[in-house]
């Protein structure tokens, strides 16, 4: 918590002209780090802010446990962790069996968790999903608190937060009346816009103080990638993965301290061919933003479309009540999985889900797959077919005349091997859309 302005700490560990005196001093966006570096003992501090030595001591101890947090046993991590922030529940269950079983219970609390897929694969739908379950107390799925929802892409939609919340009750069977369970929804979701890569880090600096104010238990970043995408170039790579390793190490050291569950979608930046996937549950897709971006991130949930053909939904009418027609009526519209591609904590996992009047909801009771074998394994066998492999000689040929070489060779100028090359390219994007195949026979 390096990173932490002075101005954000609690008023009460220093006289308000101590704090007034000791931002003249070292500026006004002064961090705790900056403290400890200026101003390293206690004498020091007590001369410049204009306080007695036992009131300064008091503060360098604080700020310092801030900055270099002392070593703990695992075990009392394993206990908070398991237990959350001040007894709070330490996940968010999505309402997928599989996936939620397989990420020990829901989206983990203090780290960052990303959900990545093309679009209109259900991301957004995803992220109002948890937002409307959040402030729902523990024992109905939910963290009992506020959210706060970051939309950089005009997105969100309070029409459909309050379908999602109205319908909830019959996905998590909470007894609240319709109308007050919506009116608790819109209360604790709280939304800020960014429009540009500044303002987003903006208000990552300004997070801790957010969170405190409004309670916040859930953080959602839709998306992470489309100003990062819109206001960097090819010529200002750094500075865009700077960016983002900025936003993250922000994103994280406040979830860890609160106990927060972060989520943020990616978008899409290509395709890999089933060869080049492989067994992977990540399957098909190329998330965006580079190797330095996915180094940020936590856990990885990928998002597709699972094709038709390999879908057998129940008759309409087989399952009874309203909501089962709903459902019905939803899996028809589409069915899509969603693969745990990368997680400390998780194992390799895929779920199926479909986006109806309650969000993200898991396939009607009966729905069967082709070959007989469960969501997962049909899940898995389905994308591994779904896209059509490139040859390396048939996607150079493709290649030829596009430019591709020359864009690559630019942005990865000046590093001297292939490998250093296709590294730099993936963190610029300019594989948008090529499989592996092809990016070997750029390389060949």
């Amino acid at each position: 918590m390096a990173s932490k302005a002075l101005r954000r700490l609690p008023r009460d560990w220093l006289p308000e002209r101590g704090f007034d005196a000791l931002e003249a001093f070292l500026g006004s966006q002064a961090t705790c780090g900056d403290l400890i570096e200026a101003l390293p003992d206690a004498m020091c501090i007590a001369d410049v802010a204009g306080v007695s030595w036992p009131v300064a001591a008091d503060l360098l101890d604080r700020v310092a446990a801030l900055v270099t947090p002392l070593p703990q046993p695992a075990s009392s991590l394993l206990a908070s962790r398991t237990r959350g922030a001040a007894g709070a529940a330490a996940c968010l269950p999505t309402g997928l069996r599989d996936l939620d079983h397989a990420l020990g219970g829901g989206l983990g609390a203090g780290s960052i968790i990303e959900a990545v897929g093309e679009t209109g694969v259900g991301k957004s739908q995803l992220a109002m999903s948890m937002a409307a379950r959040a402030p729902l107390p523990a024992v109905r799925g939910g963290l009992g608190g506020g959210v706060l929802f970051v939309d950089t892409e005009g997105k969100f939609s309070p029409s459909r937060l309050c379908e999602i919340a109205t319908n909830l009750d019959a996905v998590v069977g909470d007894p609240v009346q319709a109308e007050a369970r919506v009116a608790a929804v819109l209360e604790a979701v709280t939304v800020m816009r960014a429009t540009n890569s500044r303002e987003l880090r903006a208000i990552m600096e300004d997070l801790e103080a957010i969170v405190a104010r409004s309670k916040v238990r859930l953080v959602v970043v839709d998306s992470v990638a489309a100003l990062a995408r819109r206001d960097f170039d090819q010529s200002s790579l750094r500075e865009r993965q700077g960016e983002l390793s900025r936003i993250a190490s922000l994103l994280k050291s406040v979830a860890e301290a609160y106990g927060l569950v972060v989520l943020v979608t990616n978008q899409v930046a290509g395709r890999l061919s089933p060869e080049e996937a492989g067994p992977m549950p990540g399957g098909t897709v190329r998330p965006a933003l580079g190797n330095t971006w996915s180094h940020c991130v936590n856990t990885r949930l990928v998002l597709q479309h699972l094709p038709a053909s390999v879908v057998a939904l129940p008759p309409a009418g087989a399952a009874a009540g309203p909501f089962a027609a709903a459902l019905h009526a939803a899996a028809e519209g589409g069915v899509r999985t969603v693969s745990v591609a990368k997680s400390p904590v998780a194992p390799n996992a895929t779920d199926v889900y479909v986006i109806g009047a309650a969000g993200i909801t898991p396939l009607p009771a009966g729905t069967r797959f082709e070959g007989g074998g469960g969501a997962t394994e049909a899940a898995g066998a389905a994308l591994g077919s779904a896209w059509a492999s490139v040859s390396a000689s048939a996607a150079a040929d493709s290649l030829a005349g596009t430019g591709i070489r020359d864009r690559i060779a630019e942005v990865a100028a000046p590093s001297e091997s292939p490998a250093g090359s296709r590294a730099a390219a993936e963190d610029a994007d300019v594989f948008d859309g090529l499989t592996e195949a092809e990016l070997a026979a750029l390389e060949a």
